[in-house]
């Protein structure tokens, strides 16, 4: 019997309940020594012999948040691209060369990791729950409703999030 076995998946294909929890501001994981980080390639070293980037309890993914303080040239935030091997990571954004610094990583906000379907809907087109809250965050005064049975789902004035029976 064919299947897909353990050994098919790897933490980025699985969204866990501390990933959707997230809130995108606390970390995960914090403590960890950087060696050095590189312009060219945006690339970020971490010192060997502490906790590894991939074989770990809390692995480091595409998508996760690095926050880098105490570095000669490079601190601040930064989106992690690839996880190259257990001690080395790429960056999205542009990373001075430095020497030095720690690392905390947290996860995105979990709203960003949970689909929906916008269809039929008018005030947003967003294509995860995270997006759909900025669009109805009290700002406007417009709701969010059903383009068929024109239904309010989401009030963004008062909040309210109506389910329709």
């Amino acid at each position: 019997m064919g299947g897909i076995s353990k050994e098919d998946l790897e933490d980025v294909d699985i969204i866990d309940a501390q990933e959707l929890a997230s809130d995108g501001i606390t970390s995960f994981r914090s403590g960890d020594s950087v060696t050095s980080t590189t312009s060219g390639t945006k690339t970020v070293e971490m010192a060997g012999g502490g906790e590894r980037l991939i074989h770990s309890d809390n692995p480091i993914a595409a998508g996760d948040i690095f926050d880098l303080t105490g570095s000669t040239a490079a601190d601040g935030t930064y989106t992690v691209a690839t996880v190259v091997d257990d001690d080395t990571f790429t960056v999205v954004e542009a990373i001075a060369t430095s020497t030095g610094g720690t690392a905390a990583f947290c996860h995105p906000s979990g709203g960003t990791r949970v689909g929906i379907d916008p269809t039929g809907m008018t005030g947003s087109s967003a294509t995860n729950l995270q997006q759909l809250a900025k669009d109805v965050d009290g700002t406007t005064d417009t709701a969010l409703t059903d383009d068929v049975t024109g239904d309010v789902l989401v009030d963004d004035v008062t909040g309210n999030i109506l389910v329709a029976a």
